[in-house]
């Protein structure tokens, strides 16, 4: 969900330079078909347009951008992104590489594609830990602005809420 709720969140505030994501998701129906298929037995799977049709409410009253990703990803421009996929799961998989191809590029952004067998979701270990850690690193040194240490923040004074 973390990757969902920073795409969102740098695709509203500019600020956001860098991302890595982690298996991004193209919208909170897919996941949740997903979560919900992994934890019935597969002779129950016949529910699920019914369960469908219990959470289809909630998603209606979310505004369409907050649902699918995969229309919103040009308000990354301008963005540097690192998306993270796991070639485990062939569906997964496939959904995440058509969100890699419609993440904007450009001069002042770029985006960047690391494949391993798992991710931090499904569990990785050894070298793939190692190389996952290290892209990491790699990525937001060359990706974060040299002078952003050097920068204060712009002081806000303290609001009290209640006494």
């Amino acid at each position: 969900m973390g990757a969902y709720a920073g795409t969102l969140a740098a695709i509203d505030s500019p600020a956001i330079v860098a991302l890595a994501l982690d298996s991004l998701y193209p919208d909170v129906k897919s996941q949740m078909d997903r979560l919900v298929l992994a934890r019935i037995p597969p002779a129950v799977a016949f529910v699920m347009p019914l369960l469908d049709l219990a959470y289809r409410p909630y998603l209606a009253l979310r505004p369409s951008s907050s649902t699918s990703l995969a229309a919103s990803l040009g308000g990354l421009t301008g963005r540097n992104v690192l998306l993270i996929v796991a070639t485990d799961s062939p569906d997964r998989y496939g959904e995440e590489k058509a969100l890699y191809a419609a993440l904007p590029e450009g001069p002042q952004g770029g985006k960047n594609l690391l494949e391993l067998k798992a991710s931090v979701v499904t569990g990785l270990y050894a070298e793939d830990k190692k190389t996952y850690d290290q892209a990491i690193v790699r990525f937001f040194t060359s990706s974060l602005p040299k002078d952003a240490g050097n920068r204060t923040p712009a002081s806000k004074g303290l609001r009290v809420l209640e006494r």
